[in-house]
């Protein structure tokens, strides 16, 4: 366990780079349309720093971990700032600090990797009475052998869809409350390379997860890479719709005892920062600018669900983290003023 607890440290202390890969042809996006902003905005007396925003069709939450509380939400359409839940700490019905989570639907679901369950909060209830604790749906002991899991989302109460590494070779993961691994699939793109042991692959196999809204649909970016896979699950299958690998993340293994690092080449692109997904189209927040500029851009990649490129946006100012919500024909974006304040500004989805 010690072990594991070095390596997760290691993993947010240190980033990936990037290298071209020169046997494939690149996407071709069409051309940016500008977005113009709505009306909707939320400034920085409600916000403190964001670490990552998301949204249903009422609520929005902002993960700005502050005061011991992890989340803050708002009511999507107003903006009106309902309080702030998530308690941070050890005891029953608190969470780890640093755990963002991923909302789906009514459910809002915080990966707890340490403590070995997941936890969900009802956003009716929430929005009721801002003080609901969380229920935990299952305990999972992660007993699955060689696993290390990035992300998880929930299916249904008993199936979970998780990506990271298994048995050093795959990454995604369907496993059941049972501990029963039930299918996995697509190989890391490090999965034959020698330089890198079980523990390095855990670290460059980080990424972000997200599930439409209404199907069994999955989309996961490659922290540091323009890699992105688009998955269905179907009678407990993983089905891969389309895996783009334009740019596989390029690290230099070491590690010094327990200590397991990846130096990154400083030159190379970011890449994806940030996915947000609707029913029709997934919206990926790109960036060029290598790996030592601030993790922000104004450019939207729009993709649909079979994984073609159909729009490219322009925003008016960098965005940080992004939300989407079709139904309103609206993207939140979590971007600064001039004095380095976090605002959320909303702007209006062309169709």
């Amino acid at each position: 366990m010690k072990n594991i607890n070095i390596i997760l440290l290691a993993s947010f202390c240190f980033l990936c780079a990037c290298k071209e890969n020169t046997n494939k042809p690149k996407m071709s996006f069409p051309e940016e349309t500008k977005l113009s902003k709505s009306e909707y905005h939320i400034d920085e007396d409600q916000l403190a720093k964001i670490d990552g925003i998301q949204c249903n069709d009422s609520s929005l939450i902002i993960f700005d971990a502050h005061s011991g509380m992890s989340y803050t939400l708002f009511d999507l359409t107003t903006g009106k700032y309902i309080g702030r839940f998530g308690e941070i700490g050890q005891g029953p019905g608190e969470i780890p600090l640093g755990c963002i989570g991923q909302l789906n639907n009514n459910t809002y679901t915080v990966h707890l990797l340490s403590a070995g369950f997941i936890a969900q909060y009802c956003m009716d209830s929430l929005r009721t009475n801002i003080k609901t604790k969380p229920t935990t749906s299952t305990k999972i002991q992660f007993q699955f052998g060689d696993v290390y899991f990035s992300k998880v989302i929930p299916i249904n109460d008993t199936t979970f869809m998780g990506a990271g590494v298994y048995n050093g070779k795959y990454q995604y993961i369907l496993f059941n409350n049972k501990n029963q691994i039930l299918d996995y699939s697509t190989e890391v793109y490090n999965a034959y390379d020698k330089n890198y042991n079980k523990y390095h692959k855990m670290i460059s196999s980080e990424g972000t997860l997200r599930k439409s809204p209404s199907k069994n649909r999955f989309v996961y970016s490659l922290y540091y890479s323009e890699n992105i896979d688009i998955l269905e699950v179907s009678e407990n299958k993983i089905n891969i719709i389309k895996s783009s690998r334009e740019r596989n993340p390029l690290l230099k293994p070491t590690q010094n005892g327990t200590f397991v690092t990846a130096h990154p080449d400083l030159d190379c692109p970011i890449g994806y920062i940030d996915i947000a997904v609707g029913d029709n189209n997934i919206y990926s927040l790109y960036t060029d600018k290598n790996v030592t500029n601030q993790y922000c851009s104004d450019i939207i990649r729009v993709f649909d669900w079979d994984g073609n490129p159909v729009k490219q946006y322009k925003l008016d100012q960098q965005a940080y983290f992004i939300a989407v919500n079709e139904k309103q024909n609206k993207l939140y974006a979590a971007t600064k003023n001039e004095d380095a304040g976090w605002s959320i500004t909303a702007y209006n989805l062309l169709p």
